[in-house]
């Protein structure tokens, strides 16, 4: 849970559209967000939200990150 985040501007989740896990890394698809996650000694946490696939070989901008 974001403790802090006080909406931020994120889009509502919805339902699941897919999950792409890497090691200690996922990619969670969302019908109205992608959210990044990884894996920490208590258990998976969302590390930024809100992000939106850039065209090309670009990296996700995300409005809201941490670690």
């Amino acid at each position: 849970m974001c403790g802090g985040a006080g909406g931020a501007g994120l889009p509502r989740g919805g339902g699941v559209r897919s999950v792409d896990v890497y090691g200690r890394q996922a990619l969670l698809g969302l019908r109205g967000d992608t959210l990044f996650l990884s894996e920490f000694d208590e258990g998976w946490r969302v590390v930024a939200a809100g992000c939106v696939a850039e065209p090309g070989d670009t990296p996700y901008h995300c409005v809201l990150k941490g670690a």
